[in-house]
């Protein structure tokens, strides 16, 4: 997991996969990261920072790798004030 300015990145590789058999969910603040296929399965959790907005999370598959982008609160974003 890495953070951006506005939020969080994960990438989680997902070689075999595509959209239609990968399932990803937000819970209580744990990230679950489910794939099915008919020779494999797979789950991942991790837990996510308090700060995460759950309307806003997106998730899709390019070339084997799950992306999936979480964005922060708009309270919990810094706010520059300017000084004067």
């Amino acid at each position: 997991m890495s953070r951006t300015e506005s939020g969080y990145d994960v990438d989680v590789p997902v070689p075999g996969f595509n959209a239609s058999n990968v399932e990803v969910m937000l819970k209580d603040g744990i990230l679950t990261v489910d794939g099915k296929s008919e020779r494999r399965t797979f789950s991942r959790s991790l837990s996510m920072p308090e700060d995460v907005d759950p309307e806003k999370i997106t998730a899709s598959v390019v070339d084997g790798m799950l992306k999936i982008s979480l964005e922060r609160h708009p309270a919990a974003q810094p706010k520059r004030i300017t000084v004067k």
